[in-house]
């Protein structure tokens, strides 16, 4: 599953533009990366009569395809972390423009909000002038493009210590990284008897619900 973080801050602070500079970077180093944009504003979704409209209120998500491009809908109030991630199967990293309520490690761009309340996940500030924050609260000027993204990287790398993840429904399992490495070692090593499986590249595998005997 991919590493979501999030690039937060308020109305005309920078955000995209800062996003589109990671997105650029990311990129060049070859990782796979995928956006999501959290607005406030309303979003048209295929009419009611349509076809795909009919899906979607069937409470299904929906594809369109055309020939130079494919679009998906649903019908949700609330897109949660690992909905994010179950978007992006095998990618490394998903950033999140907006969702300054999600609890994901954010970077905010800008003022902060006029309360005493921190974002949740707040990790760092970009081109932020105020007073200190917290401890723990790395602080990036406009300028600090690269070292923000290196911030960044070394994030992405400590939260994929070993090459395995584990996940039941919608909760991620905790996998110690020598149990990692173990585990994986040995389905690469069974997969690699398959034709046409490279076992040094990323695997997804599915287990299905095991419906009991009757």
């Amino acid at each position: 599953m991919p590493f979501v973080i999030a690039v937060s801050g308020l109305k005309n602070s920078g955000k995209t533009t800062l996003v589109l500079k990671l997105l650029e970077r990311f990129m060049e180093r070859g990782m796979k990366t995928g956006y999501v944009k959290h607005t406030c504003e309303n979003i048209s979704l295929s009419g009611e009569s349509t076809d795909s409209g009919k899906v979607l209120n069937k409470g299904l998500p929906s594809v369109l395809w055309s020939g130079c491009s494919i679009k998906m809908e649903m019908q949700t109030d609330k897109l949660t972390v690992s909905g994010i991630q179950r978007l992006f199967p095998g990618y490394d990293l998903v950033i999140l423009e907006g969702g300054k309520d999600v609890p994901v490690p954010k970077i905010w761009v800008g003022s902060l909000p006029q309360d005493d309340r921190l974002p949740p996940g707040l990790l760092a500030t970009y081109n932020y002038d105020g007073p200190l924050i917290a401890d723990w609260v790395r602080f990036f000027r406009s300028e600090d493009i690269e070292p923000l993204f290196e911030y960044v990287l070394s994030l992405w790398e400590n939260k994929n210590k070993g090459d395995m993840e584990i996940y039941m429904e919608d909760k991620q399992i905790p996998v110690k990284e020598f149990v990692s490495d173990f585990l994986s070692g040995g389905i690469r090593g069974m997969l690699s008897a398959l034709k046409g499986v490279d076992p040094g590249k990323g695997i997804s595998i599915f287990l299905r619900d095991k419906k009991p005997k009757e």
